[in-house]
């Protein structure tokens, strides 16, 4: 199995990379592989975060125009080079990756090519459009111009996961069914049973 990478935590422009049970990894329930390990931040490196933020900030906040767009254009240029991996990264957090496409069938190519499928969001004014695009999208749920994007699940409503997100279903009945044994029986009318067992005699 290939080895899998552990993502550093980046502090004041600096790797935290701990070893034992700092690292955290995530496993693959569909795969059945880890697929992504990360280095659980502590309290510490939270307070550390935030005054390297504070100290940035005043920094940028003073900087030129022409400085600010270097900076960007150097982040934008990073982000082009490392685009086939930054795709398959399951953001948690305030970070939004952009990409433009000529029509539906790139968009729907794109967003299937990831590894991940926990939700999807379209947005349309032609609902019969979207709902197309929706329909085959690989994902587990999939909003049409829902104002929250991809968030925020009705709890009677069935929610399932796909690909390296999972495979579990949650919420309605079928998250019911998670926690259900499927057994079946069957019953046979006596009567009729006599008759199929003399006919099975002759």
């Amino acid at each position: 199995m290939a080895s899998v990478k552990t993502l550093p935590l980046i502090i004041d422009n600096k790797a935290v990379s701990p070893a034992g049970p700092a690292v955290v990894t995530n496993t693959s329930s569909y795969l059945k592989t880890d697929y992504v390990r990360y280095v659980s931040a502590t309290p510490e490196d939270a307070v550390a975060a935030v005054e390297s933020a504070q100290t940035a900030f005043r920094s940028w906040s003073q900087s030129l125009p022409r400085m600010r767009r270097t900076i960007l254009e150097k982040t934008a240029t990073l982000i082009r080079e490392n685009e086939a991996e930054l795709i398959n990264f399951s953001f948690r957090g305030d970070a939004l990756a952009v990409y433009t496409v000529d029509n539906d069938e790139e968009a729907i190519e794109l967003a299937n090519s990831t590894k991940y499928g926990l939700s999807a969001g379209v947005y349309s004014r032609d609902i019969a459009r979207a709902m197309k695009v929706a329909s085959r999208i690989e994902v587990g749920q999939t909003h049409v111009n829902f104002p929250m994007g991809t968030g925020w699940d009705e709890a009677t409503l069935s929610v399932g996961l796909t690909k390296a997100s999972g495979w579990a279903k949650q919420n309605g009945s079928y998250g019911l069914d998670e926690f259900l044994e499927l057994r079946t029986i069957t019953v046979t009318d006596p009567v009729e049973f006599a008759a199929g067992m003399a006919q099975m005699a002759q």
